[in-house]
């Protein structure tokens, strides 16, 4: 009998005789699993916790408890798929759904380490039939940790603490038996059913290191498939001068890149992927080459994963520690409320009187401290008459009251256009890190568009998060500032057939003459094109406009260049005719 690891001399002890649903036979069990209600998947999810925990605690030896382990598992996979794909599973707010899942799944791999620890200690260890329950056991087990590492990615749910440990222990000790190679079948995979426990440790190691916090929780999906089919491209050897990222297997770390590690130690693992890379660049250059690729994986996907596994990017800029607040609202439908200075957009198209009498122009060089209405400096280079909002240096504070109490009018705003304080930790000339100690604002998702207004300043600065990392319930949101400055504008597409579309908002980005850079338009997804024509309308003037190069695409919104086919997109005592933009 060997000594055991530490991961597994924390697991239960046997003190059940028998299951209190069901007989101890494996027909009883899979009788008692054909009468689960998978319709209701909540019911259902309590029905397979209790049997996975009683199995745990079952007097049983290796072989049966695994036979009994082989029948729960597809229906606790699919409990916890259902988990995953529902709406709940995908509201940062609702998180239920998604720690159920991974309270399953983590117990079942905790029940398949029982087995391990069975078969150590065991004095028939060398027993054929024992040897491949320990490698099906230690497969099962990376297999289904791998998937609370994508559920922690995807919906920011804890994992197990020491995980990374654990995923690197039983590799180890798959080596160790001469057993990393060996094959075995899992329904649970995608498409590729046959793999080894190799390939399953490479699946993960490749998952944590494709900054899985840049990607959005389809994305992750469609990726941890796709690995599926590309382990075998990836192989794992003696650190080298020109290795990339490198695998402690002593540690509680995923890959890290070599130039980040201080010391490389002879027992460390080099992940190679210039071979993955090399394929998948041909792939997307239409270049012969013999990898498959899903049709699932999108394009932008794989550059992202090339990026990520190629080379270390260094930073072009570098980022200096700061401090400060900043409040940040999320998505376009909010963001194009408060640049408004507060108007429905309803308001907006249906009271073009309204909007100019209430419009305020956030992007002002200077405000009065109050007052009605003074004349101001337009960002566009001419002079305008525009209305100023004093409530503009407190977004929180009542905009634009009618005839409701004050309170009424801010619980409104902060309800349906929720604003969030968060705290800056550092800095660059492109973007920030920010802080917030109660967690992930609801609906924030990589990609999604952002408006970030600091204390000191009076504007809103557009924004996209590249990233995002939650520890111990703080979120840390890594974002790229897009422009200091948008003007809020109506859209629709102008169709050549039928009545008109409706109106969506959009954001226009005036120009930066001094590093060449045209004015665009922040859309949403749908249902805008390249080389569309569009309908803009700002102050009540609708013009017409042709979207060109669509520069960049997220899950949340679409930036365009443009060109004006008519008109002006302010007033008249405004001269902005950008005719000539759009066609780079």
């Amino acid at each position: 009998m060997m000594q055991l690891p530490r991961p597994l001399e924390n697991l239960p002890e046997a003190e059940l005789d028998k299951f209190s649903f069901c007989d101890n036979t494996a027909a009883a069990l899979a009788d008692w699993i054909s009468g689960l209600p998978m319709a209701n998947i909540n019911e259902a999810a309590d029905y397979l916790s209790t049997a996975i925990s009683e199995l745990a605690r079952l007097r049983a030896d290796p072989v049966r408890r695994i036979e009994f382990l082989e029948l729960l598992r597809p229906p606790i996979s699919y409990v916890c798929t259902r988990f995953d794909t529902s709406p709940k599973g995908n509201e940062h707010l609702e998180m239920e759904p998604a720690y159920t899942a991974q309270n399953l799944q983590e117990a079942l791999a905790a029940t398949y380490k029982i087995v391990i620890r069975d078969i150590l200690r065991s004095s028939d260890i060398v027993e054929e039939n024992l040897v491949k329950l320990l490698g099906l056991s230690i497969h099962r087990v990376i297999s289904d940790l791998s998937r609370t590492v994508l559920r922690a990615c995807q919906f920011y749910t804890e994992a197990l603490p020491q995980i990374w440990s654990e995923l690197h222990l039983l590799y180890k000790l798959a080596l160790q038996k001469d057993l990393a190679g060996e094959e075995y079948t899992d329904d649970e995979n995608h498409s590729v059913r046959l793999t080894s426990i190799t390939a399953s440790y490479v699946r993960v190691l490749l998952l944590a290191s494709a900054r899985p916090n840049q990607l959005r929780s389809r994305h992750l999906t469609a990726l941890f498939h796709g690995l599926e089919v590309w382990t075998s491209y990836v192989a794992l050897g003696a650190p080298v001068e020109d290795s990339l990222f490198l695998v402690d297997p002593d540690s509680n770390f995923p890959p890290r890149y070599k130039n980040l590690i201080g010391t490389v130690k002879p027992a460390m693992f080099d992940l190679k992927t210039d071979i993955l890379v090399f394929e998948l660049e041909a792939y997307l250059n239409e270049l012969d080459t013999r990898i498959e690729v899903p049709d699932f994986l999108q394009a932008e996907l794989i550059g992202h994963v090339i990026r990520a596994w190629g080379i270390m990017k260094k930073r072009a800029f570098k980022r200096s520690p700061a401090e400060g607040e900043v409040k940040i609202c999320v998505g376009l439908r909010v963001i194009h409320y408060y640049i408004t200075g507060g108007v429905e957009f309803g308001e907006q198209l249906g009271s073009t009187e309204a909007l100019l009498r209430r419009e305020i122009n956030p992007f002002a060089e200077n405000y009065p401290g109050s007052g009605d209405s003074a004349a101001v400096v337009d960002v566009w280079g001419g002079n305008a008459l525009i209305p100023q909002n004093p409530n503009i240096m407190d977004p929180d504070r009542v905009l634009l009251a009618k005839n409701t109490g004050g309170k009424d009018r801010r619980r409104h705003d902060t309800e349906k256009y929720p604003c969030f304080d968060t705290q800056i930790i550092d800095s660059s000339p492109n973007g920030y890190q920010l802080c917030r100690p109660d967690g992930l604002p609801p609906n924030l998702q990589t990609g999604e568009l952002l408006a970030i207004r600091d204390n000191l300043d009076d504007r809103w600065c557009l924004a996209v998060a590249r990233w995002i990392r939650l520890v111990d319930y703080t979120a840390y949101i890594g974002v790229e500032l897009l422009s200091p400055r948008a003007v809020p504008m109506a859209i629709r597409v102008v169709k050549k057939k039928g009545g008109p579309t409706d109106y969506s908002r959009a954001l226009l980005l005036p120009a930066l003459d001094v590093i060449g850079q045209p004015a665009m338009l922040i859309t949403p997804l749908m249902p805008f094109q390249e080389s569309q024509k569009i309908h803009i309308q700002r102050q009540g003037i609708q013009t017409t406009a042709q979207l060109m190069r669509r520069i960049r695409i997220t899950e949340s919104f679409s930036q365009f260049t443009f060109r004006m086919l008519d008109g002006y997109l302010e007033n008249a005592e405004i001269s902005m005719n950008i005719d000539s933009i759009g066609d780079d």
